[in-house]
Parts: C-alpha cells; sequence; structure tokens
C-alpha cells in the first residue's frame, strides 16, 4: 500500500505542470480515477490527498537536491518562528549576528522563517500579520520576530527577549 502512495505522489510532481489551485478544482475527478486504477481504499487516498505540501511545478524536472529538500520539508518538525526584516534597515542588521547565533543553538528544534519585506511577496504576508493583530502604526516596523500570539518588536525587544522566546516555543511544543 505504501508502495501505490508513493507512486501517487511521485505522479503528482512529476506529472504536474498546472498550478496548484487548479489541482484542487479537479481533485474529486482526480481522486476518483486514481482510486478505480490503483484499487486503494478512501482512507488511504484522504492520506494522499491531505498532504499539504504540493509545490508548483513548472518545470517538470526535479534533481536530487530539489527532491531531498522537498521530502524535509514534508518531515521537518521543527517549530517555525517567523521574522519580518529588511536587508536595508539598521535595525536589522544589528539583530541579525544574534537570531543567527540562536538560530544555530536551537537549529534541532527552531526554523527561523524569513520574511524580505522589500520582496512583494513577503511585503503582503507582513500586511496581512499588521491587520491580523492590529498593530498601530508606531509598530509597523521591522525587525518583528513572532511565534503564535507572541510578538518582538523592534531591536530592543528582539535583542532582550528573543531566547526566551525560543526556550518557551521548544519547551511547550514537547
Amino acid at each position: 500500500m505504501k508502495k501505490y502512495i508513493a507512486l501517487l505522489c511521485l505522479l503528482l510532481l512529476f506529472g504536474c505542470s498546472q498550478k496548484t489551485q487548479e489541482l484542487e478544482v479537479n481533485t474529486t475527478m482526480i481522486n476518483s480515477t486514481i482510486a478505480s486504477s490503483i484499487k486503494i481504499n478512501s482512507t488511504d487516498l484522504t492520506e494522499v490527498t491531505n498532504l499539504t505540501y504540493i509545490e508548483e511545478l513548472n518545470d517538470t524536472s526535479i534533481d536530487d537536491k530539489k527532491l531531498e529538500d522537498m521530502l524535509l520539508s514534508i518531515t521537518d518538525q521543527r517549530t517555525e518562528i517567523g521574522f519580518f526584516y529588511s536587508p536595508i534597515c539598521f535595525a536589522c542588521n544589528a539583530i541579525k549576528p544574534k537570531v543567527e547565533e540562536l538560530e544555530k543553538k536551537y537549529n534541532s528544534s527552531i526554523k527561523i522563517i524569513r520574511y524580505n519585506v522589500l520582496d512583494n511577496k513577503d511585503l503582503e504576508k507582513y500586511n496581512e500579520f499588521q491587520i491580523k493583530y492590529n498593530l498601530s502604526q508606531e509598530n509597523r516596523v521591522v525587525p518583528i520576530i513572532y511565534w503564535e500570539e507572541i510578538r518582538l518588536i523592534g531591536m530592543v525587544q528582539v535583542n532582550t527577549s528573543l531566547e526566551s522566546l525560543m526556550i518557551n516555543a521548544t519547551t511547550e511544543e514537547k
């Protein structure tokens, strides 16, 4: 059964050149076709379709490194901490060594997701974050580091509280 599931995942990864949204629209058709062709039960099919990590693939070639990275991202169980920054921000650059040091120290249990607010896609996430947490105008700055409902805004808060946030994140997850 696991062979069929692995085959299905590979078919989805290599045989797909459409965007994820288009795949979601055709999920019912794909599910019935797959279920009838390889005769697996609906529980197993649900496990396969519940995989949350399907990348958009416009290029069907996947090298070993890319495949390894994709598999690692599926199985990565580390706690994610978000980090909004700008490469031209003095405060962001000032805290960067501390962030990197603590990231190395807690690497087995913490993963820092960096969002460059000068990148349009990351700026969109930053704007959504501001709206979600109703940040006042004076708190619409970088750097911001967050985990769940905890937000460290600005260089002083990050410098004084980042390690304790990481400790809390690692102990709460266990």
